[in-house]
């Protein structure tokens, strides 16, 4: 009777355990933002943000993080504006994505206020151009229902790599700039709330 019940009792464990390790989660957009760096003349370097990034973590680890590319902020209106016309074409891309699969065995053990070194392998997409790339990133688990996830250090990307090349090319010729950087210096601030 009692190898009965602490058999039952055990297998119980094991199986709120399961579920509990089996947890999706979805990005805080609120607390979230992706930011880049431009470099114009040579010397000259701004930062610009997006502010709209969304995204989920599924049960088998399978991730996907979207950056509406209308939410960028260059704190200069008509900037804005050129930017979203003449570089990343909004009216008709409205986002950019980066995919992976996870692997949560590495996080399930990870306490409060643990942190975690992790490389990330995934697709990075602009449009139809994709290109596979490698972001090391640190995890930092913040409670028991929140991680924050943002990079280790510059993700360098090279905008000809999403045929981004003639759109910077035009902002250049518009804002009267000798040059404008084609390596994109790019870091991300990501919060992660477990979903019930």
């Amino acid at each position: 009777m009692h190898k009965t019940i602490l058999t039952s009792l055990l297998l119980g464990t094991i199986f709120l355990s399961s579920a509990a390790q089996a947890a999706s989660w979805t990005v805080n957009s609120e607390s979230s933002s992706v930011s880049f760096g431009s470099v114009k003349n040579t010397t000259v370097g701004e930062v610009h943000t997006f502010s709209d990034v969304s995204g989920k973590v599924d049960e088998k680890g399978v991730a996907n993080v979207k950056v509406a590319l209308k939410s960028l902020e260059t704190n200069i209106d008509i900037r804005n504006e050129r930017m979203h016309k003449h570089l990343f074409n909004t009216d008709q891309i409205p986002e950019a994505s980066y995919n992976t699969t996870l692997d949560m065995k590495q996080f399930q053990s990870l306490q409060v206020g643990e942190v975690l070194a992790y490389d990330m392998e995934g697709t990075m997409q602009i449009g139809v151009q994709s290109v596979e790339m490698d972001i090391p990133v640190t995890v930092t688990r913040l409670g028991d229902n929140q991680v924050l996830v943002s990079s280790d250090g510059l993700v360098m990307l090279d905008a000809d790599d999403f045929d981004l090349k003639a759109g910077i090319e035009k902002l250049r010729k518009i804002a009267k700039l000798n040059s404008i950087d084609l390596a994109v210096p790019l870091t991300f601030r990501l919060i992660f709330n477990k979903n019930p």
